[in-house]
């Protein structure tokens, strides 16, 4: 797979106001727009990582047009790191989809199996439903 491979298996993005809001406090509304757009570019990728310049491509950025200095900021600011080889990445991001990739995963397994797992607590199959009390 490439690094802008389709991400096929997330059709969502999980998120968290709290989490979002703490971390962009410091920001700008212009540099949070930017932080907002990069992160939906990157969620759309396996991996949620891609080179930065094929990122920048994406957003439009320029290198004579103020958003590359928005960019630049998120970047300063560790809001999006980038590797030694210029793969540029949102570390929360990228643990987020794993635990997404991981959870779908699961329940997948277990809708091949019959759905969700029963459990330890559950009827015997010879006793009825109807038998069982809720009190």
């Amino acid at each position: 797979m490439s690094a802008t491979s389709l991400n096929s298996r997330l059709p969502y993005m999980p998120f968290n106001w709290a989490e979002h809001d703490t971390r962009t406090a410091r920001l700008t509304y212009a540099e949070r727009g930017m932080f907002d757009a990069a992160r939906s570019v990157l969620w759309r990728v396996e991996g949620c990582t891609m080179p930065l310049d094929t990122l920048k491509l994406r957003l439009r950025v320029t290198p004579d047009h103020a958003d590359a200095t928005l960019l630049e900021t998120l970047i300063t600011l560790d809001l999006l790191r980038v590797t030694p080889d210029g793969a540029v990445f949102d570390e929360v991001q990228v643990r987020e989809s794993a635990e997404a990739i991981r959870k779908a995963e699961i329940n997948r397994l277990n809708g091949k199996r019959g759905g969700r797992p029963k459990k330890g607590d559950a009827l015997p199959s010879d006793q009825p439903a109807s038998a069982v009390s809720d009190f």
